[in-house]
């Protein structure tokens, strides 16, 4: 039989906080717990089993350093916790995964159960107060989650590994620095350098090519060579020159970008905007 989602789990409420929306096509969810389970969890587990049943997925339990007797062969996606979530038992969660199932690339998807991760969109109203509903319903001894507004009003998924790229180039400039003390009184002067400047896009919703290399390249050449022109009269700092490049960049591409500008490969900015 084809099963379609497998999801992996740190917490029993987290797949309802972070996939809330998909859990329609979810097969099965594997808990993956940093330690065995007291009290407190075990009655999580039950209220997990019954939000199953509402959705017809199978639960599995799981330590995570422990071997695992679950084989999920057919499952198409497999949703694990994001890299980028700091939660230590998310993490634990994560890598048990990847050991798991890390030579299925292709089908890995990553999910975040808050709204940092850069994947997450609001949800309708309609689904934000459909999503507090069930999670009264099934999840009654985690009720203080819904005072965190993060766990409802976002959601979505990227295929593991959000990507960044960064494009290099280098073009001849001059620029001056008309207050430097007298220890360098010679930056006072336009003097020329080859100036560098990398542009990473940080962040990128799609998994392949969500911006192309040369396009990007392209752009940020044209906006240096007039950022360089502006400097032969205003003597920009590197640090401006940075500042300037990113801000065009985040303008035009919306995303995260940080830029780093240098002086002959040798002394350079970085700015992150």
């Amino acid at each position: 039989m084809v099963k379609d989602a497998l999801v992996i789990a740190a917490h029993p409420d987290d797949e309802l906080l972070g996939l809330g929306s998909l859990l329609e096509g979810v097969s099965d969810v594997v808990y993956v717990l940093a330690q065995p389970p007291g009290v407190e969890m075990v009655r999580r587990l039950k209220e997990a089993d019954e939000l199953a049943k509402r959705y017809g997925f199978d639960t599995h339990t799981t330590i995570w350093d422990g071997a695992s007797p679950f084989e999920f062969n057919s499952i198409e996606r497999i949703f694990l916790p994001a890299p980028s979530d700091p939660h230590r038992e998310h993490q634990m969660a994560l890598t048990w995964g990847l050991q798991k199932f890390g030579a299925r690339e292709d089908c890995l998807r990553e999910y975040s159960i808050e709204k940092l991760a850069p994947y997450v969109v609001p949800l309708p109203p309609a689904a934000v107060e459909e999503k507090r509903r069930t999670f009264r319903t099934f999840y009654p001894s985690q009720l203080d989650q819904l005072l965190d507004p993060k766990y409802f009003l976002f959601e979505g998924t990227a295929f593991l590994g959000v990507p960044s790229i960064t494009v290099r180039l280098k073009e001849a400039g001059f620029h001056f620095w008309k207050d430097a003390p007298s220890e360098v009184a010679f930056l006072r002067h336009p003097h020329r350098h080859l100036f560098g400047a990398a542009v990473t896009l940080k962040n990128l919703t799609h998994h392949d090519r969500d911006q192309e290399f040369f396009l990007v390249q392209d752009w940020a050449r044209l906006e240096f060579l007039g950022i360089l022109s502006n400097s032969e009269t205003e003597g920009y700092s590197c640090e401006r020159m940075a500042r300037d490049l990113a801000i065009r960049a985040r303008a035009k591409y919306r995303c995260s970008v940080s830029v780093v500008v240098d002086e002959d490969g040798e002394n350079g900015a970085e700015v992150t905007v």
